[in-house]
Order: structure tokens, then sequence, then C-alpha cells
């Protein structure tokens, strides 16, 4: 019996559509770097490594673009419905001071076993064009 895998099991409920599966890999990795946010990083001493990405699905028109991010982003609305504020969502549209201000809204804090404090704001964009 194999192991729970995030990516593997994204890849299976995200099967059965016309969207590429390459789309829906990058899909299931935003979905499991906008859950797991800043709490989980790889730390090499001379640098660390967090799930920060930025993806941009670029294809010519009826690719299915839309149809892998929207199956991702559903999924993490689901998954945000007890707390709306656990995976944030940026508006799809929003002027730049709004923008600023929901990420400052977005606001949070966090101690590494060192003592140092972490802040980061999290906010998770998905729009089309």
């Amino acid at each position: 019996m194999s192991q729970p895998n995030f990516l593997t099991d994204y890849l299976d409920y995200s099967s059965g559509n016309e969207a590429p599966p390459q789309f829906h890999l990058w899909a299931g990795l935003l979905a499991l770097a906008a859950i797991v946010s800043r709490r989980v990083w790889l730390d090499f001493n001379y640098f660390t490594i967090q799930p920060n990405l930025f993806v941009v699905f670029l294809t010519a028109p009826g690719n299915k673009k839309t149809t892998a991010m929207n199956l991702s982003k559903n999924l993490l609305r689901k998954l945000n419905s007890p707390d709306p504020n656990c995976i944030p969502f940026s508006a799809d549209s929003s002027s730049k001071e709004k923008l600023v201000k929901k990420m400052t809204a977005m606001e949070r804090k966090f101690t590494l076993p060192t003592g140092e404090e972490i802040t980061y704001a999290p906010l998770n964009i998905f729009v089309t064009e």
C-alpha cells in the first residue's frame, strides 16, 4: 500500500476533463503551496526554501487554462469554508491600493525555534486574462 500523496490524489481528482495534465500538476502545486503557506520550509543554513509559487498558464486560447485553475481554486475554497481567512484570496479584480490593504489585513506572524519572529502576508490570486 502506498503512502498518501497530495499531488497524486490531486491529479486523480482533476482528471476527466480536457485540460492538459501539466496544467493540473501546476494547479495542484499551487493548491499545496496555498495550503501550507509559510508554515513549511526547508532550512539549508545559508538559504531557506519556502513554497512561494507564481504560476502563469500561457498558451493559445481554448486550451483549458481556466478549467485547471478553477479546479484548484474551488478545492481551496472548499477547504476554506470553516474559516474564510485560513487560505486568503484576492478579489477577481482589484486596484493596487486594495491589493495592498488586503495583504496588510492578512498579515500573520510566527516564531522560529530560534526565537526570531517572522511576519508574512499570504494572498492567493486566481485571475483570467
